[in-house]
């Protein structure tokens, strides 16, 4: 049996990897090779969601479920999964005269890649 703390300890260290691959592809791309910037930014996401996944096992654990090892591996084998579970997106609303809404629109209105 894989305990709910395991669990957590494995999403912990695959959000670590997360960053430690997106840093390295914002070198990449930052240092003229965006391709591969953007294939190490995809397994960044990849992790994202196997964090995501691991949490939501822990979850069912805590909740009087068990996990065994090779179910937490057919869990986070696929790919296809992982990205999804990595997609997630945060939306900025301000309202005017407020410093988040300046910001907001500055930032909409300068060039990509400035």
């Amino acid at each position: 049996m894989v305990s709910a703390e395991t669990l957590r300890q494995g999403a912990w260290y695959a959000l670590e990897q997360a960053g430690r691959l997106l840093r390295a592809a914002a070198m990449l791309a930052d240092n003229g090779d965006p391709i591969t910037g953007a294939a190490l930014a995809m397994f960044a996401r990849e992790e994202l969601g196997r964090s995501d996944i691991l949490r939501t096992l822990a979850s069912g654990v805590d909740a009087g479920g068990s996990m065994e090892p090779a179910e937490v591996r057919d869990a986070c084998e696929d790919h296809v999964r992982k990205q999804s579970a990595g997609a997630f997106s945060t939306t900025l609303r301000g309202q005017p005269p407020t410093g988040v809404d300046t910001a907001l629109r500055k930032m909409l209105g300068t060039e990509p890649g400035s």
